[in-house]
């Protein structure tokens, strides 16, 4: 039949041959095996069925679609009369059939993606073909949405829908229903999208929506150590961190995919072996980065020892799993960039590279400035790896440690210090740092060009100095305003009383801020808006300040 119907595809009575087919290929039982037995006819054409049109579909396609309304109602059982229609039509003009569905699934997602799933139900071995034509490989579902993907090249509203369209056909949101595109086959399709860099935005955002499916369902893909190609778990972050790491995709969390992929390794009990020795190879990142992502796809430090510079290994107890980069002398400066390089990347600082510090370098003087100098230095040369750093609670933590360690000193404004006032300046010290980071910023770029001094555009400053300024604001910021608004309360309520210790220390942060601020100034000709903004909600704060106690004096 399948022959005759290419066969009589020209013949001026077509149609009454067509409803005699049409009738035998009602009876055929296993019609989904049916249409996979017609694909696989096709063989002699480069693009397989999608370049062969045995006859028009549209009526067919009509009355699928009439199935529509009672999608959430209609079980697969009830779907078996449309299911047929919709083989009979993959028969008639495949690509026509595919494009049409896909096309109105971009339109209503849901709807049809729940239709779909219940006709595939009754033709599953449909969806599970895998195409091997010259010029049409893997699923024809998703070769289909690969040419209808440029026409929304430039509409991100539906870019973000084919791509979440993507991820539910190969991850159902249940458990028992049919994955559309078979999961291990969009992940290939993903991984040669990115190869060619071809809309790398799209598809390694759905990557990481992938990876997480694979997770939370546990599908698994055959990954295996031993394996040549990309399902090579090494291989296949080798070639992710090559990409990612040089391409610095805006809105991409590149660490957070890592960590993704770590999770899921170990869920499914994914063993790197000795492809492991992959990631040696790898120097299109920095040693920090890469201490990094080995920590988020958590290999073991016993399996694949971390590489670190000679300043940090010199802390080290005799013994350590760590192998020794000679690319710089061991000295405390060095010691205080590689520590704070590896502070901006990792989740957790491994308590060995700072546990005997003290020991190796002793410390005879005050070493707050040169903390905030290699602060700058080792946030710069992170910062060329990445967009932007994140100052999470760890790492404040951290900053305050290593002042702690190295027994700073500490500004109290002009206070007598109290257990209280102690407290609160303690906890603004990891500002104040990254402050001073920022100004030591601005010096290094004046020691370059002495005639700018001041500054005259702070917009020619490099982007790290930039960030550090403006995280600096941020933080004193946030800082500061609870003091502010508990003042403003204050004197609109009347009867709230503000004790000596707590003025001290409203008092005592504002000269401490003021001074950092006053300090940035003299080396800024022009001023960033924000650092305007803020500058002149500091003078407010004082003037409420001032309000306040003018108020209860006279009172």
């Amino acid at each position: 039949m399948l022959q005759a119907i290419g066969a009589v595809s020209q013949s001026p009575i077509q149609e009454e041959y067509l409803r005699i087919f049409e009738v035998l290929f009602d009876h055929v039982e296993n019609y989904g095996e049916a249409v996979i037995i017609y694909f696989d006819s096709c063989s002699d054409n480069d693009f397989g069925p999608f370049s062969v049109n045995n006859f028009s579909i549209g009526q067919y396609i009509n009355q699928i679609e009439t199935y529509y309304g009672n999608h959430n109602d209609i079980s697969s059982e009830q779907c078996i009369e449309p299911s047929k229609l919709f083989a009979w039509a993959l028969i008639g003009n495949t690509k026509e059939c595919l494009m049409h569905f896909c096309t109105q699934s971009v339109v209503m997602q849901n709807t049809m993606l729940n239709f779909l799933r219940l006709i595939f139900e009754n033709i599953p071995f449909v969806c599970q073909y895998v195409a091997d034509f010259k010029k049409v490989k893997g699923s024809l579902l998703l070769n289909t949405i690969g040419e209808i993907l440029p026409r929304y090249k430039n509409f991100p509203q539906n870019l973000d829908t084919i791509q979440h369209m993507l991820f539910r056909m190969a991850v159902p949101r249940k458990t028992k229903q049919i994955s559309l595109i078979p999961p291990v086959i969009l992940y290939h399709e993903i991984m040669e999208r990115l190869v060619k860099k071809d809309m790398i935005d799209f598809w390694i955002g759905l990557f990481a929506d992938f990876i997480r499916g694979l997770k939370k369902n546990n599908i698994k893909l055959n990954w295996s150590s031993e394996r040549e190609d990309i399902l090579n778990p090494a291989f296949c972050c080798v070639f992710l961190i090559k990409l990612l790491k040089v391409q610095r995709l805006k809105g991409v969390d590149v660490d957070e995919i890592f960590r993704n992929l770590g999770d899921l390794f170990k869920a499914q009990n994914v063993e790197f072996g000795t492809s492991l020795n992959a990631f040696r190879c790898c120097t299109e990142i920095d040693w920090a980065s890469k201490f990094a992502l080995m920590d988020h796809l958590q290999i073991p430090s016993t399996s694949f020892p971390r590489e670190i510079p000679s300043a940090l290994y010199s802390v080290l107890y005799e013994g350590a799993n760590y192998i020794e980069l000679t690319d710089a002398d061991p000295t405390f400066e060095n010691y205080l960039i590689g520590i704070f390089e590896l502070a901006f990347t990792v989740d957790q600082i491994p308590d060995e590279l700072i546990k005997d510090v003290t020991t190796k370098f002793p410390q005879s003087m005050d070493v707050t400035n040169c903390i905030a100098i290699c602060f700058h230095r080792a946030y710069s040369n992170i910062f060329s790896y990445r967009d932007q750093i994140q100052f999470n609670e760890m790492r404040i933590k951290f900053i305050e440690k290593l002042l702690k360690i190295f027994d700073c000193k500490m500004d109290l404004g002009n206070a007598i210090c109290t257990p209280a006032l102690f407290e609160v300046l303690w906890n603004l010290q990891p500002c104040l740092i990254i402050g001073r980071a920022a100004l030591s910023g601005i010096l290094h770029y004046i020691s370059l060009n002495p005639k700018k001094n001041p500054v005259s555009d702070f917009q020619i400053l490099d982007n790290a100095t930039l960030q550090l300024l403006s995280t600096f604001f941020e933080f004193a910021n946030k800082f500061y305003s609870p003091y502010h608004d508990e003042l403003r309360a204050a004197i609109n309520d009347g009867c709230s009383k503000l004790s000596t210790s707590k003025l001290s220390i409203m008092s005592a942060v504002y000269v401490v801020l003021k001074k950092r601020c006053n300090t940035i100034c003299k080396y800024l000709k022009s001023r960033p808006e924000q650092m305007r903004i803020f500058m002149n909600r500091l003078e407010d704060y004082l003037l409420c300040y001032m309000e306040y106690v003018q108020k209860e004096y006279n009172s």
